[in-house]
């Protein structure tokens, strides 16, 4: 069975380069604190963990890992801490 990839006729991406894109690209989004958040990538599944301060942030840490084309599912683990109700995660 052929993947997306080769029915496009692009060259297959690891899951160490698509760990590294999405890494890169929540770095240059000015939403982000790339620092906060760990990034896991299995055969194409993404799995994100840390911690941000906002809902939206969560949201957009989301929306930077299926922004590409390889990854097939991400698990959004990402903890929403609420400034002064919550202990640091």
């Amino acid at each position: 069975m052929q993947s997306d990839n080769q029915r496009r006729g692009r060259k297959a991406i690891t899951d160490e380069e698509i760990k590294v894109g999405i890494v890169n690209t929540m770095h240059w989004d000015s939403r982000l604190d790339a620092s906060e958040i760990k990034v896991e990538v299995d055969n194409g599944n993404v799995t994100l963990s840390g911690c941000v301060s906002t809902y939206r942030l969560k949201i957009a840490a989301l929306e930077n890992a299926r922004s590409f084309n390889d990854v097939k599912h991400v698990e959004n683990n990402i903890h929403v801490k609420y400034l002064l109700t919550e202990q640091p995660c």
